[in-house]
């Protein structure tokens, strides 16, 4: 018995001597994986510090570094966000997203503020270059609230930089000229000159396209002497090509010119040489030489980079300058018919501002750590904004019809101001010269109204009202137009006093004619083309033509004494 018991002694002595082997292995193989841990960790770190500094180096460390050694969140989370703050000050762009959602999913949960900031930041800019706005602000607004609780005037600049690029593309002027001022505001805080002069340039830029050229130009005027002095030459560039299109926008030619030479004794790189000769050419128009104008936008149109909408429209400009009716028309036409996009963009606006506002609203409501907790949802958050977009773009295309109409509307609007004078001088055997200008002063002021809203639809740089606006005062005026008995009634005593009462012929003499064969007779008469009688009609040129057909039979069946004269004023154009 005795032996039994010193045999199990040795026994248990020997399983404890194991079991303790491997406990101490354990936590020797736990020290070496903590420690290993630790240096991949401020290995990371070290290259989010170094970054910006020095974006080479940084990006060496990150690019040695093996993903599969990343095996806790925490070295996932600090490992996404080095890896993009690297990728962004090398200027790479990033091959997917799936980084910037890692290092805001780890984050969003931290109270790293100034690391959360810079998570959000990166997500939304990536967000923004994949075209996802509403993602791309989500993520921009939360970045600008996180920075808030840190000392960081750069960064919080770069965001709200971010942001109003963001309202600027999709022409929430407004909105963008705040933000930029925002900006600006910061850095001029972080003391960084060079970045509060691109603030500056910025709010320029929004003022242009508010058509607020004075308030830009003296702004472009001060980023120019800087970058002078600077020689920041791409910097120079983009300045010099904005002052010219103020410059062209004033008729201010010499100064254009001057500003253009400027480019060329510098002998700066030429981004966009399409545009610049575009405006050459609005130049060479301007001072009277159409040869070398139209010369100058055949170059522009052959550049790799070429935007038919401009190099149309510059073309319209050209055209109409020389009085030359059918080819400004056919140009104008064109540019207004490759604009829906951006007029579909425009009609977005409202929905996307009052969504903007929304995200705002929702986000300020809650409190900060509840916010943190719905981030573990993005995912879900940014299947269910994607749906909103869906929804958004399947009304908006509902609404393309309309737009297409009034584009429609623009184009004829815009040939009764250049048609006018092409018709007296066609048909002059037909028309008088006295009956074409009563017509035109009868309806000159709306004229003038009508081809100041064609001219802020056809400037796609924007003006300071929304498209939607346009678009109502244009159908506004137009039904004025339409309604005015008044001025109706002057222009039938002007056909009267210049055509040989032909109305009053007709009226007497072809009784049979209704009150709407009558205003089409009138209109005919009056010169207007079959396309401005569609106009003033609220028709469509096939139902024109049908009705100038019955007219000619009602004339024809009444044996009018002056049925000779009265067909011959009904033409088919």
């Amino acid at each position: 018995m005795i032996r039994n018991l010193a045999n199990i002694i040795r026994g248990v002595s020997k399983y404890s001597y194991l079991i303790a082997t491997k406990i101490v292995f354990v936590v020797l193989l736990l020290v070496d994986i903590s420690c290993g841990r630790a240096e991949l960790l401020e290995d990371i770190i070290e290259a989010e510090n170094i970054a910006q500094e020095h974006p080479d180096r940084a990006l060496a460390i990150m690019e040695s570094i093996d993903p599969g050694q990343l095996t806790s969140a925490k070295l996932r989370g600090h490992y996404a966000l080095s890896y993009i703050m690297t990728q962004y000050y090398n200027e790479l762009i990033p091959q997917s997203d799936s980084l910037s959602r890692d290092a805001v999913e780890y984050f969003a949960k931290s109270q790293d503020h100034y690391r959360r900031a810079r998570a959000y930041f990166h997500n939304g800019l990536i967000n923004r270059a994949e075209m996802r706005v509403p993602e791309a602000m989500l993520s921009l607004m939360e970045a600008e609230k996180s920075v808030k609780f840190v000392d960081q005037p750069r960064l919080e600049g770069l965001i709200l930089r971010a942001m109003g690029d963001i309202y600027l593309v999709n022409m929430l002027m407004p909105n963008a000229l705040d933000i930029y001022h925002r900006s600006r505001d910061c850095f001029e805080r972080a003391g960084l000159k060079h970045h509060v002069m691109y603030g500056t340039y910025n709010i320029a830029c929004v003022e242009a396209r508010m058509r607020n050229f004075e308030a830009a130009e003296p702004l472009l005027v001060e980023v120019r002497d800087y970058s002078l002095q600077t020689d920041s030459r791409d910097f120079l560039y983009m300045t010099l090509y904005e002052l010219g299109n103020i410059y062209m926008q004033l008729n201010r030619v010499e100064e254009c010119e001057a500003t253009l030479k400027l480019m060329d004794d510098l002998n700066l790189e030429i981004f966009d040489k399409s545009q610049e000769l575009c405006m050459r050419a609005m130049i060479a128009s301007e001072c009277g030489d159409k040869r070398k104008a139209l010369k100058f936008v055949e170059e522009a149109e052959q550049q790799e980079n070429s935007d038919p909408i401009i190099t149309e429209y510059t073309r319209y400009r050209i055209h109409r300058k020389y009085n030359e009716a059918d080819s400004a028309l056919i140009y104008c036409e064109s540019s207004v018919a490759r604009q829906d996009s951006m007029t579909l963009r425009g009609l977005e606006h409202p929905v996307l501002n009052h969504q903007i506002s929304q995200l705002k609203l929702t986000i300020e409501s809650k409190e900060r750590e509840a916010l943190l907790r719905r981030q573990r949802n993005i995912a879900v958050l940014v299947t269910a904004v994607v749906l909103l977009v869906a929804f958004i773009l399947y009304i908006v295309s509902n609404l393309r019809r309309k737009n297409r109409d009034i584009a429609n509307y623009m184009a004829t609007i815009n040939e009764l101001q250049l048609m006018r004078h092409a018709d007296s001088d066609r048909d002059r055997d037909q028309t008088s010269a006295a009956l074409t200008e009563a017509v035109d002063r009868l309806y000159n002021d709306r004229f003038v109204d009508l081809n100041r809203l064609c001219e802020a639809y056809y400037d796609h740089d924007n003006t300071s009202r929304q498209p939607a606006k346009v678009f109502e005062q244009v159908q506004q005026t137009i039904a004025q137009l339409k309604s005015d008995e008044v001025r109706i009634a002057k222009l039938e005593r002007i056909v009267n006093s210049c055509r040989g009462d032909i109305m009053t012929k007709l009226r007497e003499q072809c009784p049979k004619l209704n009150e709407r064969e009558l205003r089409v007779s009138l209109y005919t008469y009056a010169g207007l083309s079959t396309r401005a009688i569609c106009l003033f009609m609220d028709s469509n040129p096939v139902a024109i033509s049908k009705v100038k057909y019955r007219i000619k039979s009602k004339i024809k069946e009444s044996n009018a004494p002056d049925m000779e004269l009265l067909i011959s004023g009904i033409s088919e154009k």
